[in-house]
């Protein structure tokens, strides 16, 4: 919920610049305040709620390009964005082994074509392998 971007995420301006009516002189240590912005009413309806559907397509349109960084923004941003991308592939991976999907049967699929040709969801099934040593995942303390 808190994130720590607010401590690593500063730049230091390296010429007098005007912001508005604000001043910033060369040398003025500046930082990015993601975790303000993620929490702002204004960009997000109630911010303190998991709410996964607010990045849907549509409502993600919403959302301006500065509002979500967690990542940081530009080519400075931060390099565990590899390492987050890395973990859910793992994770799917993980999840494939164990698990054989196929389509569910009584699922129709509707396409929507308007500039692209999309399908809004697809309902799928996780049938266990039996040949998977599912026991050599437990793990003892």
């Amino acid at each position: 919920m808190m994130g720590i971007s607010i401590i690593l995420f500063y730049r230091t301006c390296m010429k007098d610049h005007k912001l508005g009516n604000i001043k910033i002189q060369k040398g003025t240590i500046l930082t990015y305040p993601t975790m303000f912005l993620h929490k702002n009413e204004k960009f997000f309806s109630n911010p303190d709620k998991f709410d996964i559907t607010r990045f849907e397509k549509e409502k993600a349109k919403l959302i301006p390009k500065r509002a979500f960084a967690p990542f940081g923004l530009g080519q400075r941003m931060c390099a565990g964005i590899e390492l987050g991308y890395i973990m859910v592939k793992s994770a799917i991976l993980g999840m494939l082994s164990q698990f054989e999907v196929e389509a569910d049967p009584s699922f129709e699929p509707k396409w929507d074509g308007k500039f692209t040709v999309e399908m809004p969801s697809v309902v799928l099934r996780l049938k266990p392998r039996i040949d998977y040593p599912i026991a050599f995942l437990r793990i003892n303390n």
